[in-house]
């Protein structure tokens, strides 16, 4: 990682100081994202809520809004089914799109505010993109235009009473701009009032970086922390990346002093479980051990 200069704003200087609603903090905030239980859930959304219920989680990270829908339900219907589970959809990923901000009239697009009135209707406090669109990555003076409309779309989100966040993948520590990384770019370029960052630690982990480091450089930048384990898998993994998660505990990760320190000096407020590959082991089954694991870490 390139050492970072001072954070600038570009363009939101009126808008930088502006006051964001601090939420209760609970307890633990352990939260399952719903990605490690996908076919569960495709198969069965109900069941398989009350399923994670049972496991003792008690918040919840979406990855299943289609065409207005979560997992086929409507924002109220599916408000509703957890409220009756008893769970917290505390925050949920939908991919921001080029084709949802036009440069022209500097507004953003139909479906991208639909899908932001459908995470408050649900009841979400956060609205995570999990990534940079392709064509905002062309050159240095691109990203930065488009790392703008990240501040801008988290103003849209925070009257809506949401806020938007970034997590990364691998890409934004492959792409340097004049000695730079993407995700340097990011972390320089979005107001921390506007932008949370959800770190992925095991996808950090892939890129070569290292969490703890990470957190150290940038303390209280990382509201909310994707906790995986990885280890290594020569030519396959996820995604062709040489490495694959496994049960927390099963891989390389030093979870232990990762999570300490996104509590301590990180900044995080919300821990998501995700394990994306599960080796054989039944999606829940896999749930409830790194919940057990968790647990002990709290």
């Amino acid at each position: 990682m390139v050492k970072l200069s001072r954070r600038k704003f570009i363009g939101l200087a009126p808008i930088a100081f502006c006051s964001w609603p601090v939420f209760p903090r609970a307890a633990t905030n352990l939260g399952l994202q719903l990605y490690s239980v996908r076919d569960e859930m495709n198969r069965d959304a109900a069941g398989t809520l009350k399923a994670v219920k049972e496991i003792g989680y008690g918040q919840v990270e979406h990855a299943g809004y289609w065409e207005g829908k979560f997992y086929g339900h409507p924002a109220t219907a599916f408000r509703a089914l957890l409220d009756g589970i008893g769970l917290e959809m505390v925050s949920g990923h939908v991919a921001i799109e080029a084709s949802d901000y036009d440069e022209g009239s500097k507004e953003f697009g139909a479906k991208w505010r639909e899908a932001v009135d459908s995470a408050a209707t649900a009841g979400q406090r956060y609205l995570i993109t999990p990534g940079f669109p392709e064509p905002w990555r062309k050159d240095r003076d691109t990203v930065l235009r488009y790392l703008e409309v990240l501040n801008r779309c988290g103003l849209l989100c925070k009257n809506s009473g949401v806020k938007f966040g970034y997590h990364n993948h691998t890409m934004e520590f492959e792409r340097i701009y004049e000695g730079e990384t993407l995700y340097d770019l990011i972390l320089q370029h979005t107001d921390p009032l506007l932008v949370a960052l959800q770190l992925d630690v095991g996808l950090l982990y892939a890129a070569g970086v290292s969490a703890q480091e990470m957190i150290r450089q940038h303390p209280g930048r990382f509201e909310l922390m994707h906790v995986k384990d990885e280890f290594r898998k020569a030519g396959g993994g996820e995604r062709g990346q040489g490495y694959e998660s496994t049960v927390l505990g099963g891989g390389e990760l030093k979870l232990a002093e990762i999570v300490k320190a996104g509590r301590e000096t990180g900044g995080a407020k919300y821990f998501f479980v995700e394990q994306e590959t599960f080796q054989g082991v039944p999606e829940l089954e896999c749930a409830r051990k790194n919940y057990q694991f968790m647990k002990r870490l709290f």
